[in-house]
Parts: C-alpha cells; sequence; structure tokens
C-alpha cells in the first residue's frame, strides 16, 4: 500500500514538473541555465549572498526555474534582434537573388502582385507567403523549415551565450589555445547562424520555383486537353 502511494506522488510530481516546464518553456529553460551559470563564473561566490534561500526547496527551484526562463526570455529577444537583422540585410540587399526569386515564383502563382500594381499603404512579406504555400502544398516541408529555424536559433544563441565564457577565460589565465577559441567562437557561431538563414532563403525560393513550375505545366496541360 505504502509502495503504491508513494508512486502515486512520484506519478504526480513528475506531471507537474512537466506542466512547469511547459508553462515556462524548455528552450528559456535551457538557454537562461547557460546564461546564469556564465553570470555565476564572471562574478564569483560573491553573487550567491544577494539571492538568499528561503529555506524551502521546492520555492527555491521554483524561484530558480522563473529566473532562468526569464533570463532565457532576454536571450531570445537578442537572438530575435539578430534574426531580424539577417532577414534585413537578406532581403533588402536580395542576397544571392534569393527574395526576388521568391517575389518572382509568388508572382507566377498569383499569390503576390508587382510593386507598380500594389495597393498604396500595402506591404505584403512574400517570405511569409512563400512558406506558407508551401507548407500548404506539403505538409512535410513545415518539419524541415523549423528544423532550419532551430539550427538558426542555436547558432545565435551560442554566439551570446559564449561570450562570459570569453570573458571568465581571459580573466582566469586560460591557455592561449582556448581563449582563442573562445574569442572566435561567438564570430563564427554569427556567421553560421547567417548563413542558415541564406539556407533558409535559399531552399524557400528553391521549394517554391518547384511548385510554382508543376503549376505552371499543369495548367498547359488543361489547355491542351480543352483544346
Amino acid at each position: 500500500m505504502t509502495e503504491k502511494k508513494s508512486s502515486d506522488i512520484a506519478d504526480e510530481a513528475k506531471g507537474l514538473a512537466q506542466d512547469f516546464v511547459g508553462t515556462l518553456g524548455l528552450l528559456e529553460l535551457m538557454l537562461g541555465g547557460i546564461a546564469m551559470y556564465g553570470i555565476r563564473l564572471l562574478y564569483g561566490p560573491q553573487i550567491t549572498p544577494m539571492f538568499p534561500s528561503t529555506g524551502i526547496t521546492f520555492v527555491d527551484v521554483g524561484l530558480l526555474a522563473l529566473g532562468a526562463a526569464l533570463v532565457g526570455s532576454i536571450v531570445e529577444l537578442l537572438i530575435a534582434v539578430l534574426m531580424a537583422i539577417g532577414i534585413l540585410i537578406i532581403a533588402n540587399f536580395n542576397l544571392l537573388k534569393y527574395r526576388g526569386r521568391i517575389e518572382d515564383a509568388l508572382q507566377e502563382v498569383g499569390l503576390l502582385k508587382p510593386p507598380d500594381q500594389e495597393s498604396p499603404g500595402v506591404k505584403k512579406d512574400p517570405v511569409d507567403f512563400a512558406l506558407y504555400y508551401v507548407v500548404s502544398n506539403d505538409a512535410t516541408q513545415q518539419v524541415y523549415f523549423e528544423r532550419l529555424r532551430t539550427k538558426i536559433v542555436l547558432a545565435y544563441s551560442a554566439s551570446i551565450l559564449v561570450i562570459p565564457y570569453v570573458i571568465h577565460f581571459w580573466r582566469e589565465g586560460a591557455q592561449t589555445g582556448i581563449q582563442l577559441l573562445a574569442v572566435l567562437g561567438a564570430p563564427i557561431l554569427l556567421l553560421r547562424g547567417f548563413a542558415g538563414q541564406l539556407d533558409f532563403f535559399k531552399s524557400l525560393a528553391d521549394r517554391l520555383e518547384v511548385l510554382q513550375k508543376h503549376k505552371t505545366q499543369a495548367g498547359t496541360c488543361v489547355d491542351c486537353a480543352k483544346k
């Protein structure tokens, strides 16, 4: 009887923990935990007295989780800023003609009007239209583009989170190789995130053009059948 009761309590605690993590967000907790440890390395033991324990274990755990989620949300905000800058660069400068290819394909399928035919004051994001069109025609593509986005987020987050560790290694006088690796890590990861965004645009343009060609060929076949 006691074992069954203990098992029920453990299952209930597990369910509550899963709900708690789901509410806060697993990504926020992970990013926040890594960032908080980096802050701990920077400020050392003297930061601990600033946050005294309540003396109640589950309250302390909850407060730590909430703190990690808060810090993680700030990191996510910085990631969103980096991604927005990347999109602006790729779109405004039409790097590798990806945005132009997306807009041309959307115009061919009738989802986007040429700039001279758009209503004044109406501005549509061709990337959102393209992603919606591709996913609506092939639902499996959503998983693919979500994976690309996850890789971009991880690269940008790592480029941010590595900064306190770089400072820590430098202050602690780590070996030159480790310091050099840490210093080079941030810009390399930043470039990796930008390259991931380029890959996102390229993949979207490629898949959209394939769908556009299939639609054009289907329309041609229908016209031939009518004749």
